[in-house]
């Protein structure tokens, strides 16, 4: 189920930014004015700059974290309080259906 949903999302960005790059950018005012291609590309670079940072920062987080795959991927989404607990019995309480009725 998660590679679908990762699988989904990534299609959903690639085709909002294939029809963002296809489509000239233009200013329908009082003057029509189209904007050059270097300033569409230094906006590019600008919204890409943010938009890498989340996944990259993810990743970053994921691997300075102690421990195999699975104990690096649940550090990463439960609070430091519970670390201890996963890194010393292997128990996952937020994957266990009472914590998240408990939310």
């Amino acid at each position: 189920m998660g590679l679908e949903c990762a699988c989904s999302q990534i299609l959903h960005i690639v085709i909002g930014l294939q029809s963002q790059a296809s489509s000239k950018l233009e200013y329908h005012g009082p003057i029509h004015y189209t904007y050059p291609a270097w300033s569409e590309s230094v906006g590019w670079l600008i919204t890409s700059t943010s938009m890498c940072m989340i996944p990259l920062w993810m990743i970053i987080t994921i691997c300075r974290q102690p421990g195999n795959l699975r104990q690096k991927l649940l550090l990463s989404i439960t609070p430091e309080a519970e670390h201890h607990k996963i890194l010393e019995t292997g128990e996952t309480p937020s994957f266990d259906w009472k914590h998240w009725l408990h939310v």
